[in-house]
């Protein structure tokens, strides 16, 4: 006999719901990275006038280039996570989706004309005692 709701939605559903939920941390990592990042790259640094010319031209200093290249990789994958969060939906919205796939009126019909013989035939046990 074939299973009403296959298994292998009820597994897909706990998998996107997972996905979701690392979306979901990783947007919250991603976000304060990015924050941090602005603050970092491009705070107003006051003693930047007084640095010598030297000091300027060491390697290990990121260019503004460099800066808005890692700003925007940093953006690109807060933007998928904050995509993946949208886009999948809640454990409770797939569920819904699931069953009210199930539920057609034809399904709805066949269950009222079960309930209605049941309860005639409990009716019927009755009066006939």
């Amino acid at each position: 006999m074939e299973p009403v709701i296959s298994p292998m939605y009820l597994y897909l559903i706990d998998l996107l719901s997972t996905i979701r939920d690392v979306s979901f941390i990783g947007l919250l990592l991603f976000g304060v990275i990015c924050l941090l990042a602005m603050l970092t790259f491009f705070e107003e640094d006051d003693n930047s006038s007084s640095k010598n010319i030297s000091s300027e031209n060491d390697e290990t200093e990121l260019t503004e280039k460099d800066k808005i290249l890692i700003l925007k990789i940093f953006f690109f994958i807060f933007a998928v996570f904050l995509v993946l969060y949208i886009a999948i939906p809640t454990k409770d919205t797939m569920y819904k989706m699931l069953i009210s796939s199930y539920i057609t009126p034809d399904n709805i019909n066949n269950i009222h004309e079960m309930v209605i013989k049941d309860i005639n035939s409990i009716v019927k046990t009755i009066t006939e005692r």
